[in-house]
């Protein structure tokens, strides 16, 4: 079978497909958010409840008091560390504030490599406005380690590749500003996409490093295999990707990735280094956006099964029109259940089986 044949456009993914989850919708490009006379609350926790996204509340508040829900972030169906609706509900203690002139927002930082990346778009569009002045960027905390986010080693590699870790600041307090101003969300995981979200990602970039990237030049190898096999925990475990591994790593047109062994600048320069990248959709899928070279290269996602396509890949593809490409490789047996889904393993949601034969012979055909 060709691959052309096994090939289906990411853009022709359709809501009712058995993969697919989340939403499918695209946003036009927002002017910045401009409040006056803001309330900037600081995360607080709630002991002993569940889910995670309701331990904390961390919110902004405008002028009449009423949270500003378009600051606030959503994953799917989620509504993540919502505070109350109105400012006297919420935990504020006027004694504590600092007043700020202004203060630039760009939303949560957290502690998951995809989300670190997707979730700090506000920051990215603050930088197309501010790349060139020392005023402070504001962000929020909500992850469950000891410490601030900003001792983790993924967060500073990140910050210094946007070229702010000297300007970034922890809503500690609650800040009074005169003024706040901050980025549409861009990004919203398994519900849109903004067309602008390519533009923001690729200005986010240091400048350095964006010189750095392009002087890539053109791809000198045909493909990368991104293996998730290595990882220990996340959303989906494809069971049986060690195997397809194994064979893999003989062929000689191929190179056998493991993103989480790479710094962001190499996970940015796959895009440049190979005419194909691809593996099951993962996090670093997402650096193709920050790729500054208009021609980046053809990402290719092996989907298997319920759940194994978040409606985020298909917002991308319909906001950017990169062209990229699924070979969709479910099991003809679903198993005794009726599903492609197996049971829970240990650090992952879901583990699901995937047809190995139909992967290796699209992968053999793109290697050519």
């Amino acid at each position: 079978m060709s691959a052309d044949h096994m090939l289906q456009p990411l853009a022709a993914i359709a809501t009712g497909h058995q993969a697919l989850w989340g939403e499918l919708a695209v946003s036009d490009p927002e002017p910045p958010l401009i409040l006056e006379q803001a309330v900037v609350l600081p995360a607080w926790q709630h002991r002993d409840i569940e889910p995670w996204w309701w331990r904390h509340s961390l919110g902004i508040y405008g002028r009449n008091g009423q949270h500003v829900d378009a600051l606030s972030d959503h994953r799917g169906e989620r509504r993540i560390c919502f505070p109350p609706a109105r400012l006297e509900q919420a935990r504020f203690n006027r004694a504590r504030a600092v007043n700020k002139r202004l203060v630039l927002y760009g939303g949560t930082l957290y502690d998951h490599f995809g989300h670190l990346l997707m979730d700090s778009a506000r920051a990215y569009q603050l930088l197309r406005l501010y790349r060139h002045t020392k005023q402070p960027i504001w962000f929020h905390d909500c992850t469950p380690h000891r410490g601030s986010v900003l001792r983790l080693a993924m967060v500073q590699q990140w910050l210094a590749c946007l070229g702010i870790t000297a300007r970034v600041r922890i809503v500690r307090r609650p800040l009074l500003a005169d003024q706040l101003i901050s980025g549409p969300a861009l990004y919203s995981d398994r519900r849109f996409v903004s067309r602008d979200l390519r533009a923001a990602c690729q200005a986010a970039l240091l400048p350095k490093l964006r010189r750095q990237l392009e002087r890539e030049g053109r791809p000198r190898r045909r493909l990368a295999y991104l293996s998730r096999h290595r990882l220990r925990g996340g959303s989906t475990h494809f069971a049986g990707e060690a195997a397809l591994v194994e064979t893999l790593a003989d062929w000689p047109h191929v190179d056998v990735i493991c993103p989480e062994e790479l710094g962001f600048e190499d996970k940015i320069a796959l895009y440049h280094r190979y005419e194909v990248v691809a593996g099951f959709p993962q996090s670093c899928m997402n650096l193709k956006l920050f790729t500054p070279v208009e021609d980046p290269a053809l990402q290719v996602m092996l989907i298997a099964g319920r759940r194994s396509l978040s409606s985020s890949w298909v917002n991308i593809e319909h906001a950017t029109g990169f062209g990229d490409q699924v070979v969709d490789c479910s099991c003809a047996d679903p198993g005794p259940d009726g599903e492609d889904e197996a049971k829970e393993d240990d650090g992952f949601q879901r583990t699901n089986r995937f047809d190995q034969g139909r992967a290796l012979t699209a992968l053999a055909a793109l290697a050519g």
